[in-house]
């Protein structure tokens, strides 16, 4: 294992106010009594993918609304082929972005809730990874016995070389970096802790009662949610209890289960065209995908893993629900209501150009009548003579303006 750099809580820009909102939630469930944090977890995981409900809806009806669309960005796409000119761009562009006009969609609709998935898995990790830092009610239970007030009083030197011994880094020594080592520590190294503040009077015991309850809320199933499987695996294959081996592989490889089962569920139309490229792209993130669940739940900490679980297992109920919703809408029904709301917005698109022209003619009217008084302009000496306007001249325009609004008054 690589040493760890703990910072307690992330003040990174939008990671680091989601993971302590994230924290708050868990410890108001800590608080109502939910006191495994596996449990604050499942429960936690259930309210996150239920605020997401409407997304995934929304991108499910894209996916479907891209069935029918596809054949068509298809055809375009081969209309225009080969050509690289910036005319044929322009244009291959303006017929792309009408078809997504005609059915009420746009190139990136289904992939907002993907994107805010990327900011929450992140956010979701800090706080599992230290909870103590996110969760007041575990960091307070660090010290219920004076064990932080203890190590204070350990030289700092010391406690940061031991710090090492268990992986992780840390630049000073405060309240807040000894419970980031406290959180990392497993059975072993409890045992070492205690060596370390053996000439402290009543330093065993308090580590050994804050040990006691820290694992009534950090084990979940037999595991400690803040180990990942694979120290759990190495801890327990060099002790030889084999069952707990297995225990900790079976998490990452349900995940990787999951995770495909989810794809399985989800509608993913054109996928069978071998001349669409994006096709071909989902299909090997639908591969990867699984395989990448199976290598972090293995390496991180077995909280995400959980967190991961769960959110599969709510997702494929989601997806049954809302496959047969979807069964039941009629998609063209709503292309006829998108195209009546393309056309209303081209209308008003229309008025709006026509209001700009007529505002801009009468100001080049009032120019003209100012300049015709004069005696200046050549609008005044070409009606007096009665010849034809020159080309380009202040009476040229005027006409051109009177015969525009005399077109719009009939």
């Amino acid at each position: 294992m690589t040493e760890a750099l703990l910072l307690t809580a992330s003040n990174t820009f939008i990671i680091g106010p989601i993971a302590k909102f994230f924290g708050l939630i868990m410890n108001l469930f800590f608080v109502q009594g939910v006191t495994n944090l596996g449990w604050c977890i499942i429960l936690f995981t259930l309210i996150v993918y239920i605020a997401q409900l409407p997304l995934t809806i929304k991108q499910q009806k894209f996916s479907k609304m891209s069935a029918i669309m596809n054949p068509e960005i298809t055809k375009i796409q081969k209309k225009y082929k080969g050509k690289r000119d910036e005319e044929s761009m322009m244009l291959m562009q303006a017929e792309t972005k009408e078809v997504y006009a005609k059915y009420g969609t746009s190139p990136t609709g289904g992939c907002l809730p993907v994107l805010i998935q990327f900011p929450i898995l992140y956010a979701m990790y800090r706080v599992i990874y230290n909870i103590p830092a996110y969760v007041p009610s575990i960091k307070a239970v660090y010290n219920h016995y004076g064990l932080v007030d203890m190590i204070s009083t350990i030289p700092a030197d010391s406690f940061t070389a031991f710090a090492k011994t268990v992986k992780v880094t840390i630049s000073s020594v405060n309240s807040n970096t000894i419970i980031d080592v406290l959180w990392k520590l497993q059975n072993s190294t409890w045992a070492s802790l205690k060596d370390l503040g053996s000439s402290i009077a009543g330093f065993s015991g308090a580590a050994d009662q804050t040990y006691t309850e820290i694992k009534q809320y950090t084990m979940f199933l037999g595991i400690n949610i803040a180990d990942s499987p694979m120290s759990i695996f190495l801890a327990n294959w060099s002790e030889k209890q084999f069952l707990m081996c297995f225990v900790a592989i079976l998490i990452p490889i349900v995940s990787g289960i999951t995770q495909y089962l989810n794809i399985i569920l989800m509608p993913q139309p054109g996928m069978d065209d071998p001349e669409n490229q994006m096709a071909k792209q989902m299909k090997t993130m639908n591969m990867m995908m699984p395989l990448m669940s199976v290598f972090f739940c293995f390496t991180l900490p077995t909280g995400l893993g959980l967190y991961w679980i769960a959110g599969a297992v709510i997702r494929a109920a989601e997806q049954l629900g809302i496959n047969k919703y979807l069964d039941k809408i009629d998609i063209n029904a709503i292309i006829e209501k998108n195209k009546e709301k393309v056309i209303k917005t081209r209308e008003k698109q229309k008025e709006t150009v026509n209001v700009r022209m007529s505002e801009r003619a009468k100001q080049n009217t009032r120019s003209i009548n100012r300049a015709d008084s004069t005696g200046n302009s050549s609008a005044g000496s070409s009606s007096r003579s009665g010849q034809a306007p020159k080309p380009g001249s202040l009476a040229d325009k005027a006409n051109l303006v009177r015969k525009y609004e005399e077109k719009n008054k009939k």
